[in-house]
């Protein structure tokens, strides 16, 4: 029988013992001695513990250790990737800063919207295929307004990268050292999840804005326009469908820890 089903019958044995005005009394953490009218001596086996709280508490910490046991390796994996990529990021800054320059000597982009069966020099196509020619502008001697316009063109996806992993690693310390079924640690997880979905389409939108306008500011025959800007956006979905995927765990974590406390609340 459990610790539950022995506290049961402790209590209402023990009720029984007082209302017939027997006497009782307790040897040791886990034997009763209850004596009658009759002279007869009754044991009653009772668990040291047998409230829902008392058990939960009692497994408290084995419950934390397996928390933490659980969340890895990705605990471990994301708080070394962050360190790495924080640290190329603070060394590009740096070199970037020192050289008083930014990016490469030249700012190119591809406009992969139109192409030319024009054979270009140097591709030889096997028998039965074709080599296409995709448009790509540089400019060689590119202004500070190029250069931002390039930066804007790739820099977002590693902010989104790099913060992405800041979010993942504060929630998974945060799960390790309070426990997974939490209102702070849901709360964590439901961030990630809306950052992951909204950031990465802000993000690429704000990338083709950046790219058509570069490709306006180099091409002729290409204006800056909405067309233009559909043509060089490509919806995330990858990291759309990984965001709500993580809303909806945080939703089922949130659910369990609203569980929780109603167990709790029972004792």
């Amino acid at each position: 029988m459990g610790a539950l089903g022995r506290a049961a019958r402790w209590a209402e044995a023990n009720g029984r013992l007082y209302r017939e005005g027997q006497q009782a009394q307790v040897l040791d953490g886990e034997t009763l001695i209850a004596r009658g009218s009759a002279g007869v001596a009754l044991h009653i086996h009772r668990p040291y513990r047998f409230s829902i709280a008392s058990i939960i508490d009692m497994t408290g910490e084995d419950s934390m250790t397996e928390d933490r046991k659980m969340l890895e390796p990705m605990t471990t994996v994301v708080s070394v990737t962050l360190r790495i990529l924080l640290v190329l990021a603070i060394t590009g800054l740096v070199v970037s800063v020192v050289h008083g320059s930014w990016g490469g000597s030249s700012v190119c982009i591809a406009d992969e919207s139109s192409s030319s069966s024009a054979m270009p020099g140097g591709f030889a196509a096997e028998s039965g295929a074709q080599v296409d020619s995709i448009p790509r502008y540089c400019a060689e001697a590119p202004g500070a307004h190029l250069r931002i316009l390039d930066a804007l063109s790739s820099l977002p996806s590693s902010l989104l990268l790099i913060s992405g992993l800041y979010l993942l690693h504060r929630f998974l310390r945060g799960a390790a050292r309070e426990g997974v079924y939490t209102v702070r640690t849901a709360s964590r997880l439901r961030l990630v999840g809306w950052w992951l979905l909204v950031g990465s389409l802000v993000v690429e939108f704000a990338e083709a804005n950046a790219r058509a306008a570069l490709l306006a500011v180099l091409a002729k025959d290409v204006d800056f326009s909405a067309g233009t800007v559909l043509s060089m956006w490509n919806f995330p979905y990858l990291a759309a469908l990984t965001g709500l995927g993580v809303l909806t765990f945080a939703r089922i974590t949130r659910q369990g820890v609203s569980m929780r406390e109603d167990l709790e609340g029972l004792v």
